[in-house]
């Protein structure tokens, strides 16, 4: 039994390698994905309307963001990121976290867009004119957390590309 263990995990480690000597930039690192984890924490975390740990996980992402590597996030994007994670660190309520927490998603989704680092979809809440990124396909909405937490829509491939605060096509 432990030689077939070993032998199941030989082959999927050459595979693995084989399949990034291929193409090496499609391969996502723990620390491109380390950046949408902490995102994904901060939209839970709205959704359940629970504003110290939207506070933790937006200390955890500025910490991620300054130590991620320049190949994985260019300046740029960490440029724009920092004022935004500092945003929400300044929040003094579940109001203010949620209007920080748009523009974030905003350049986080246009970031997955470009790179695709993380499989995670692209919701989009009417009321709030807003999109953001989750995993699966059951929404659970940041910007109006339990009050109505079921609000809003995962977008197809192409209203995806429409910029932050587009209506969705009909």
């Amino acid at each position: 039994m432990k030689a077939l263990q070993f032998t199941v995990l030989r082959v999927f480690f050459v595979l693995t390698l084989f399949i990034n000597s291929i193409n090496p930039s499609s391969a996502a690192t723990t620390q491109d994905t380390s950046v949408f984890d902490h995102y994904l924490k901060i939209q839970t975390s709205l959704a359940a309307d629970d504003l110290e740990s939207v506070k933790n996980a937006s200390q955890t992402l500025a910490t991620e963001i300054a130590k991620a590597p320049t190949k994985s996030l260019t300046a740029s994007a960490r440029k724009k990121l920092t004022p935004e994670v500092k945003a929400l660190l300044a929040s003094k309520d579940l109001e203010s976290a949620r209007k920080a927490f748009k523009p974030l998603s905003a350049t986080l989704i246009d970031l997955n867009e470009a790179a695709k680092i993380a499989e995670l979809k692209v919701a989009y809440c009417p009321m709030a004119k807003a999109k953001w990124l989750q995993k699966g396909t059951e929404i659970k909405n940041p910007y109006y957390g339990k009050s109505m937490l079921e609000c809003g829509e995962i977008q197809e491939a192409q209203e995806s590309q429409k910029p932050n605060g587009a209506k969705p096509a009909k």
